[in-house]
């Protein structure tokens, strides 16, 4: 055999074992449609990531389900709670355009500092854009609300 030939054989083995391990170990929705069914069950167990992905389900009327605001947000804050910074993310834009929610320019700045805070660069600049459409006082508001909200550990925020 050849060197191409045993390459591509090699490859073609890798590719299938990495095929059956995903099948078998890393178990995800295939489609819209299976979405839902897939994520409820374990953000109902109490599953972060699955909390935030419902919610994004909601948010955007996805799979089989109808937009819902109320939802999404019930969703994002639980997953809030367990420190996900994509659902914190999600709150200060639900709470910056006051999608489901009262629009609350320090509410929102509140989530984006807390997402910042744990990394996410997008939230960074989301809050320093936010941050130039409002007072002084606002931003202090803000910040002080993200550090309790840090120290009662995302609850009751």
């Amino acid at each position: 055999m050849d060197l191409n030939r045993i390459f591509t054989v090699v490859f073609l083995v890798l590719l299938l074992a990495w095929g059956i391990w995903s099948q078998l170990f890393w178990e995800m929705p295939v489609n819209a449609k299976h979405s839902f069914d897939f994520w409820a069950p374990r953000a109902q167990n109490g599953d972060a990531v699955a909390q935030y992905n419902l919610g994004v389900i909601y948010d955007n009327g996805l799979s089989t389900v109808a937009q819902n605001n109320e939802a999404a947000e019930h969703w994002y804050l639980l997953s809030a709670e367990q420190g996900n910074s994509d659902a914190h993310f999600a709150l200060g834009d639900m709470y910056a355009e006051g999608r489901g929610v009262p629009q609350d320019y320090v509410r929102s700045h509140m989530w984006w500092n807390i997402s910042a805070e744990l990394g996410d660069e997008g939230a960074a600049n989301e809050k320093s854009v936010l941050a130039g459409k409002m007072t002084a006082s606002q931003i202090v508001k803000a910040e002080q609300l993200a550090v309790r909200c840090k120290q009662q550990n995302f609850k009751n925020c």
